[in-house]
């Protein structure tokens, strides 16, 4: 009787728990670089989005002459407007990860 088919089971075993950890470290890896990605691209879209809002209640109260109130409705316009975006983002990314 020979001990070499267990040794042999034995080390394609460990082979295999030593190839799960590294298959999980690269998933892991993966899903970071995705979440930084998806952080980025939803606080651009939310500043983007509130200073055009602001230089356009802006420019419109210089040639209205208004006051803050544009200004104040284009900023309120572009938070929502980034609000909607991130959502769609969003809604996109979790189609993706399914």
């Amino acid at each position: 009787m020979s001990l070499l088919p267990v040794c042999l089971d034995k080390m394609t075993v460990k082979k295999d728990k030593d190839e799960v950890p590294e298959q999980k470290k690269k998933q892991d890896r993966e899903f970071a670089v995705q979440a930084v990605g998806m952080a980025t691209t939803i606080s651009v879209e939310i500043a983007v989005t509130t200073v055009a809002g602001y230089f356009c209640g802006h420019f419109l109260d210089g040639k209205f002459d208004t006051g803050p109130w544009l200004m104040l409705v284009g900023v309120l316009l572009g938070l929502a407007v980034g609000f909607m975006f991130v959502y769609k983002t969003l809604q996109v990314f979790f189609k993706e990860r399914k």
